[in-house]
């Protein structure tokens, strides 16, 4: 299983420096069944992943061999909101809070 190795073998896309696959996926051998990477979250809560991955590509590149950390982050759609407002939408929102307020 992934936590018993001291890192992954995992290829990088030598044009975009992208891995082509972070995750691992399920495992049935052994005593314990591990349901893969994708799997490891629940439904009401934030949930991150570290990896160490080795780089691996076919061209030989300055990446070739490195050792890198990587970040997964999971979120439920319940907890997605949006950050990003116009100017005009930071307008009404201050509008409504002023009105909230005014009605106590």
């Amino acid at each position: 299983m992934a936590f018993e190795s001291e890192y992954r073998k995992r290829s990088v896309n030598p044009k975009t420096l992208k891995l082509d696959q972070l995750f691992s996926g399920r495992d049935s051998k052994g005593d314990a069944v591990y349901p893969g990477d994708r799997k490891i979250k629940r439904e009401d809560a934030v949930c991150i992943q570290l990896h160490k991955v080795r780089l691996e590509c076919k061209e030989i590149n300055k990446w070739v061999g490195k050792i890198a950390y990587t970040l997964a982050v999971y979120y439920p759609n319940d907890f997605a909101i949006s950050y990003v407002a116009s100017e005009a939408e930071k307008q009404k929102i201050v509008a409504i809070d002023i009105d909230i307020d005014e009605e106590k």
